[in-house]
């Protein structure tokens, strides 16, 4: 990422070897709270040995820096017996006084000299050069809002076969549960005994697939640090996440709403009529999609899971108790005291 983007990375090591080492372009070594030396990584090894230091070869040039301080781990050349620095403000002086420093002071201030600036304002020409023509002059991006969808789903279906696993065991527990759905409610009678039976098999429909729409809530949670970083990255745009996550949805969920359907309608014996089947799997799919989009609109509203959770959880109880499946006191067969 370092390489790729131009970032600068800053890590704090303790005993790294020299493999690791070698991947920094520059060193800071502290002791005491002091800084004794930034710089070329290239250089560190070299002005160390130049104050009388030893370093002996293949040895560990981290473990090497960070001893030069401790009497008990640094050695000392022949000849720098008496001349060597012997605390940590004693390197501090030396470095100070090195044209290591100095290169370091005028890398520190060239963000400010007029070569950056220059350099800056050709490259905000230059980006305003390569922006798609729809886009704000203000914009951060430089390609179509369209270009960004179909780029945001490319990438939600290389998340979803990157989780093979999850995806593959959603669809045969979706399967395992129409098949048991199913033979619950298996070949209802046509008459009013079956009435409230057909009924139950039409809820159960919809209640399930709006509760495999609640993973959505962990799923927004998962993928909000990434999906912040690429809006900071300029890579795209939330709301083209947001649409490619529907247009991403729309063939993973006829597949699963279609195996669920087909089923459960059949085996429960419900009217055969092409119009009347694809009737009842346009309102399970189109409640799919709503709930999934339901569940993501928690998620997002949410800083964190916690309360996203305990309001996805009283919405599915309250559209459970409220969707119109359970009889109305006022509408129940009143019972005869005889």
């Amino acid at each position: 990422m370092t390489d790729i983007f131009g970032l600068s990375s800053i890590l704090t090591l303790y005993q790294a070897g020299n493999g690791i080492y070698n991947l920094f372009d520059k060193v800071l070594v502290i002791d005491e709270g002091k800084e004794i030396y930034y710089g070329p990584m290239k250089e560190a090894r070299p002005f160390m040995e130049n104050l009388g230091f030893f370093c002996d070869d293949g040895a560990n040039v981290a473990d090497f820096l960070t001893g030069v301080t401790v009497p008990s781990e640094r050695k000392i050349k022949s000849g720098f017996k008496k001349s060597f620095p012997r605390t940590s403000e004693d390197i501090r002086q030396r470095y100070a006084k090195s044209s290591i420093k100095a290169n370091m002071e005028a890398e520190y201030t060239f963000p400010s000299s007029d070569e950056a600036k220059t350099a800056t304002q050709d490259f905000r020409e230059s980006v305003q050069h390569e922006k798609h023509k729809s886009l704000p002059k203000k914009s951060p991006l430089t390609v179509s809002f369209t270009t960004q969808v179909k780029a945001a789903v490319t990438r939600q279906y290389q998340i979803l076969w990157g989780d093979k696993a999850t995806f593959f065991i959603k669809q045969i527990s979706t399967l395992v549960q129409a098949l048991i759905s199913g033979s619950l409610f298996y070949n209802a009678p046509d008459n009013s005994a079956g009435l409230f039976v057909k009924s139950g098999a039409l809820f159960f429909a919809l209640l399930f697939n709006s509760l495999l729409a609640m993973s959505e809530v962990t799923d927004s949670f998962s993928g909000r640090p990434v999906l912040a970083k690429h809006k900071s990255f300029a890579l795209y745009h939330p709301a083209a996440f947001c649409f490619a996550q529907i247009t991403a949805d729309i063939p993973v969920l006829l597949f699963q709403v279609s195996i669920f359907s087909i089923i459960l309608y059949f085996m429960v014996g419900l009217k055969m009529d092409a119009g009347s089947f694809f009737t009842f799997w346009i309102i399970v799919f189109t409640t799919a999609m709503c709930m999934t989009a339901l569940f993501r609109a928690v998620g997002a509203a949410f800083s964190t899971f916690d309360g996203a959770s305990k309001v996805s959880g009283f919405l599915i109880a309250a559209l459970i108790m409220y969707t119109g499946y359970m009889i109305r006191k006022p509408l129940m067969h009143p019972v005869s005291p005889y």
